[in-house]
């Protein structure tokens, strides 16, 4: 009995002065400013690795993101060069070409798809739905209607309407049509040769074309 005694007497006292070391760390200020140290340590390391980053970033391939973001919100457009004027035999003019302004819009710019294409819809003469499938073909760039008559831009202008602009592009037209129609045919939208004289030289009568 008196053995079992001291065993349990010194399984306390060892008990006892364990937790009392552990205490004793717990309560070391040296240690808890170690700690401190420690993370405050691994935070600014942190913070440290973010900010070379940024300036890598920033500083170094500034240009190369820049670069990307601007192709990002550009559309390459190509502009159709004007045809050569057709002329009869005693100079006078069968073909010739007018300046018209081409409608655009920058899709991403309009607020409210519906709302836009409900206003300018009707002096399109189009559909909603129309309209609305034309915004839908580009973020950047969408022909609305090509080579609209000068009254129906002013017209639009006076909407004031906001994500859309004009071009001016060469249209086709034939002032003796009645006369000769069948033999000099007819240009494009885009003023390619189609019918008749326009598309035998055509290769003769297209310009250069400005992208």
């Amino acid at each position: 009995m008196g053995g079992q005694s001291n065993t349990q007497e010194m399984s306390l006292y060892q008990s006892s002065g364990l937790k009392g070391k552990e205490m004793a760390q717990q309560s070391d200020p040296s240690l808890r400013r170690a700690s401190f140290y420690g993370v405050s340590g691994l935070l600014s390391a942190g913070f440290f690795l973010v900010f070379v980053r940024l300036i890598f970033l920033q500083g170094i391939q500034h240009e190369a993101w820049l670069a990307r973001a601007e192709r990002a919100q550009e559309k390459r457009v190509t502009l159709h060069a004007e045809r050569g004027v057709i002329y009869d035999r005693n100079g006078k003019i069968l073909a010739m070409n007018v300046e018209r302004p081409s409608l655009y819009a920058v899709p991403s710019e309009i607020k409210n798809h519906r709302v836009f294409s409900r206003r300018l819809a009707p002096l399109l003469g189009i559909s909603r739905k129309q309209l609305l499938q034309k915004l839908q073909r580009g973020r950047q760039f969408a022909w609305l209607q090509r080579k609209v008559s000068p009254q129906m831009r002013e017209e639009i202008e006076q909407l004031g309407i906001k994500g859309i602009g004009f071009v001016m592009e060469s249209k086709r037209i034939y002032p003796k049509r009645t006369l000769s129609g069948h033999l000099l045919g007819f240009a494009g939208l885009d003023n390619q040769g189609l019918e008749g004289i326009e598309r035998r030289y055509d290769k003769t009568l297209r310009g250069e074309e400005d992208g």
